[in-house]
C-alpha cells in the first residue's frame, strides 16, 4: 500500500514523497498499530511519522523524528488530480 504525501517545510517549500512497505512497517512497529486501524484511530503523528520515515529512509534528512518536526509546517495526503479529457 503506497501513500503519496506532500510535505510543507517551515520555509514554505513543498515536496511530494511516496511511502513504501518499509515506511508502513516502521509506523506499525513504532506505534504498535495496524495500518488498517488508522482510519478509526488516526493521529496526525502517524502522518508526520510516515513523511519523516520516507525522508529518513531516503537520506533526505539525518534528523531524528522530533527535531525534524520543527522543520515542517505540515504534511497532507495527496489526492489524485482530476484528469482533463
Amino acid at each position: 500500500m503506497q501513500t503519496n504525501l506532500q510535505i510543507t517545510y517551515a520555509d514554505k517549500t513543498t515536496k511530494e514523497v511516496a511511502t513504501t512497505p518499509a515506511d508502513i512497517v516502521a509506523l506499525e512497529r513504532t506505534f504498535e498499530i495496524s495500518i488498517a486501524r488508522l482510519g478509526s484511530d488516526f493521529k496526525m503523528t502517524h502522518l508526520y511519522f510516515l513523511a519523516w520515515s520516507v525522508e529518513h529512509r531516503t537520506n533526505a534528512t539525518d534528523l531524528e523524528f522530533d527535531p525534524w518536526l520543527a522543520t515542517i509546517e505540515g504534511v497532507d495526503s495527496e489526492t489524485p488530480k482530476a484528469q482533463k479529457g
